[in-house]
Parts: structure tokens; C-alpha cells; sequence
């Protein structure tokens, strides 16, 4: 499987269907997904949007070429208020932080030829949220340094509008599904640096990861018997951030590739920091 093999939903060609829930007075329009809903309608202020509940739907093709695939996920961020996600009419999560990346298994709900995607924004209502607690992502509640997953949703891609301003795709697994990333600095009259990446085993296989830092690249046998794979690096002359003096220059970049999966990961050394976490 090829690292460009997720099929991408909300490009800026592809045309989503508009509709009113309130005002059903009002047009149905095909809008990009990322454009915004208000700009959809003049008549109607930023305000007046917001107080009403909309959908927006497309259709899709899926082939058995994909559906061979032992898992399908779909990934979505930056969905500016909240909104239920259907798959051929089966509601698959809820997406209630806008800063937040979605990611779910949907394969079982996806059929052969056309299928159809839907975004509901709706009044929020706690009680119906689609949460699963066992699959809450739990993290160390430290003080971190300066870090960032490059693709990640950040404010400035928010618009003051509803709509999906981050990703949406599907992201076909053919073996292991990259889920959490951590590094650990560890400082001992000097530093090391431990990039442990977390996965879900779908279908064994011989995989192996790659994980680069600092130009070394270590390439490591993944055991698909475990959830986690680990590789140590020699930080040679560590150069530190600070948040006062802001010097991009002396950042770090990781990139992990596992399975097809690419993820890059910038962050400032500390030595008050343990462990920085990057949930995917």
C-alpha cells in the first residue's frame, strides 16, 4: 500500500448537497464542504446560520478492490460545532471539538457501487453523543514544550462559519492502524530521545517501521503480537526550546512511516519535560 492511498472526501472540487433542517423555506445548494455554510446564502447573517440545524450529504464509490481491505477508516477534523456523521444512514460518531481528529472503522457500514456520507449539524445534546469510553485516548497531564503533528486542524483553518475545515478522507489499512505516537526525552548528562509508535493489528503480516529523527533513519521489525513499537535515539549537542526567544531553528522533526501510514511530528527539547504525546 502506497503512503498516497487515502481516498480524499472533502477536496475542493467535490460538491456536497445543502439542506435546511429549520427553514425548510430555504434552497437546497451543492457547496464544498469547506466552504462554509453562510456564504451559501446571502440573505441570511452569520448568526441566522448558526441558530438553525443543516445537512450536507454526498455519494461516494466503493469497489470490491476496497472492501478487500481488512479495515477502512474515515478521519475528519476541524468540524466547526457539533455534528452527527452518518454512513449509508448509520450515525458512526459525533464530533464535538473542532480542534479534535475523528477517526473510525467503517468498513462494515460501506457496500459495493454508491454510498452515501452525511454531516448533520444539530443542536448539541449531551445525551445523544456517540461516545465510546473505552476508546478514550487517556494522556499524562504535564507541561509540554512546543510540539505539532504537521496536517493537524489548527485555529487559523477554523472558519468563523460551519462547515469541515480540516481533513476528511478514508484511509484504507491494509495490515496495522498507526494510533497514538509518544516521544520521551530522557536526560541523563545529556539527552536521549525514545519514539514509541502505538497500532492496532488488523491482518498479521511482515511489517516494518520506520522511524527518522535528525537524519537516521532506524527501520524495526514490528512484533504484530504487541501494540507498540520503539526506537532510541542519541540526541548529539541537544539544542533547547524556549518559548520566550521562539527560535524555529531549534526544533526537531520525527517522521514515522508503518503500513503505508505517514505521520510528522515537529517539537522543542526541554528539560523539564517526560514524555509529549501525539494522538492520531
Amino acid at each position: 500500500m502506497t503512503i498516497n492511498s487515502r481516498i480524499i472526501l472533502n477536496n475542493k472540487q467535490a460538491l456536497w448537497q445543502l439542506s435546511p433542517l429549520t427553514d425548510t423555506s430555504l434552497l437546497i445548494k451543492d457547496i464544498p464542504i469547506q466552504q462554509g455554510i453562510s456564504s451559501a446564502f446571502d440573505e441570511l447573517s452569520l448568526l441566522q446560520v448558526e441558530a438553525q440545524e443543516w445537512h450536507l450529504m454526498r455519494y461516494f464509490d466503493v469497489d470490491d478492490s476496497l472492501l478487500n481491505y481488512p479495515a477502512i477508516e474515515l478521519v475528519m477534523s476541524g468540524v466547526s460545532r457539533y455534528a452527527e456523521v452518518r454512513i449509508n444512514g448509520v450515525a458512526v460518531f459525533d464530533c464535538t471539538e473542532k480542534m479534535t481528529r475523528y477517526r473510525k472503522d467503517i468498513k462494515e457500514y460501506l457496500q459495493v457501487g454508491g454510498n452515501r456520507f452525511e454531516v448533520l449539524f444539530l443542536q448539541e445534546d449531551e445525551d445523544d453523543w456517540l461516545i465510546d469510553d473505552e476508546n478514550e485516548t487517556k494522556l499524562c497531564d504535564i507541561n509540554q514544550a512546543y510540539h505539532r503533528r504537521f496536517g493537524a486542524v489548527q485555529d487559523i483553518d477554523i472558519k468563523e462559519d460551519i462547515g469541515v475545515f480540516g481533513v476528511c478522507f478514508l484511509q484504507p489499512i491494509s495490515h496495522l492502524a498507526l494510533n497514538h505516537i509518544s516521544i520521551e526525552q530522557i536526560w541523563h548528562h545529556g539527552c536521549e530521545l525514545k519514539v514509541n509508535v502505538f497500532f492496532q493489528t488488523y491482518k498479521a503480516n511482515l511489517i516494518s517501521a520506520s522511524i527518522k529523527f535528525d537524519g537516521m533513519t532506524l527501520t524495526i521489525p514490528v512484533d504484530v503480537r504487541s501494540d507498540q513499537v520503539s526506537a532510541l535515539f542519541q540526541v548529539e549537542a541537544p539544542k533547547y526550546w524556549s518559548d520566550e526567544k521562539n527560535n524555529l531553528d531549534d526544533l526537531y522533526r520525527v517522521e514515522i512511516t508503518l503500513d503505508g501510514q505517514l505521520h510528522e511530528l515537529e517539537f522543542g527539547l526541554c528539560e523539564t519535560e517526560n514524555v509529549i504525546h501525539f494522538p492520531l
